[in-house]
This record gives structure tokens, sequence and C-alpha cells, in this order.
């Protein structure tokens, strides 16, 4: 009898551990409903609706315009639909759980500088 009641009770044990499991390793989706917008208003929006913290600079996104979200999403996946086509992208603070949304500056690459070109004379 006794050895009967560990048994259900690894069982159970069991169960829970991966229920526990499962529910962490699945991301949090949230019912979504952020319009098309500014992304200083817009990601204010989101992180209320969503249940994250959000990290920004607001003179770096100022006057980005982020895509509508609307309906189920986990908050990775919807802020990379708020943010395509945008100059800012988002990335994931494991310590923190936070989020940070950066603006990809395009004009410091290599292929924007002015950059002189050497010339080279191949008449000899």
């Amino acid at each position: 009898m006794a050895i009967s009641r560990f048994i259900n009770f690894l069982v159970a044990l069991l169960i829970a551990a991966g229920l526990f499991l499962a529910a962490c390793s699945s991301p949090k989706t949230s019912d979504l409903d952020i319009p098309e917008g500014f992304a200083t208003q817009t990601l204010k929006q989101f992180a209320k609706q969503a249940g994250v913290e959000i990290i920004f600079d607001s003179q770096s996104v100022y006057g980005v315009k982020t895509n509508p979200v609307q309906g189920k999403h986990d908050p990775r996946s919807a802020l990379k639909i708020m943010l395509k086509g945008t100059p800012l992208s988002v990335d994931f603070d494991e310590e923190t759980g936070a989020y940070a949304v950066i603006r990809i500056d395009l004009s410091s690459t290599i292929f924007s500088r002015n950059v002189p070109l050497a010339v080279l004379d191949c008449s000899n």
C-alpha cells in the first residue's frame, strides 16, 4: 500500500514538473490590438497590453511609424511584426526579461559612407 502511494506521488510529481517546464518553455501569448502609429506611443501600448518591459530611447524612435498588430501573439513575434520595414530592431535580454528596441543607423554602414575610390592607371 505504501509503495502504491509512493508511485502515485512520483507520477504526480513528474506530471507537475512536465507541465511546469512546458509552461516555462512556451512563450506567453497576449491578445493584442495595437494600431499603426508612432513608435513613441505604440511601444508603450504594446508593453501594457503584452505585460512586458520595453526599453527604448524616445529620441531614437521619434518619428518612426510602426505597423499595426492584432490578435494573439508572443511578444517577440509581435514586436517583429510591429517593427518590420522600420529602422528599428528588437533584442531580448535573458537576464532582465526586458525587450530593448534600438534604431539601426544604416547611414553608418560602409556601403553608404563617402569613401574615396582609388584610381588605377592601366594605360601603360
